[in-house]
C-alpha cells in the first residue's frame, strides 16, 4: 500500500508541477519508479531502474557473435540537456535508416 501511495504522490508531481523544468523532472523521477514491488525487485536483483526497463540490452557473447554489429561510429560525451547526464553521440554521418 505505501508503495502504490509513493506511486500516486509522484504523478500528482507531474500533474501539480508548476513549470516546464519541474514538469521534466517530475516526470523523469515517475518514470524511474517501478509500477509494482514485485518489479522493485527486479530493479534491485538487476542494479538499476534502466537496466530493468530494457531488459534486453545487456546480452551474452554468443548471442554478440551472432546478432551483434561493430558500433564504431557513436561515442559517449556529456549530454548538452540538463541533468540528462551522457548521451550518445554519432562520430560521422549516419543516415536515417542506418544501423548504429
Amino acid at each position: 500500500r505505501q508503495y502504490k501511495l509513493l506511486l500516486d504522490n509522484a504523478e500528482q508531481r507531474v500533474e501539480d508541477a508548476s513549470d516546464k523544468d519541474e514538469k521534466r523532472v517530475a516526470k523523469k523521477v515517475r518514470a524511474a519508479l517501478p509500477n509494482s514491488v514485485m518489479d522493485a525487485f527486479d530493479v534491485l536483483r538487476l542494479g538499476s531502474t534502466a537496466r530493468w526497463s530494457a531488459k534486453d540490452s545487456v546480452r551474452d557473447v554468443d548471442w554478440l557473435k551472432e546478432h551483434g554489429a561493430c558500433i564504431d561510429n557513436i561515442r559517449s560525451y556529456p549530454s548538452s540537456l540538463p541533468n540528462a547526464g551522457s548521451g550518445a553521440f554519432s562520430t560521422r554521418s549516419i543516415k536515417e535508416g542506418d544501423t548504429i
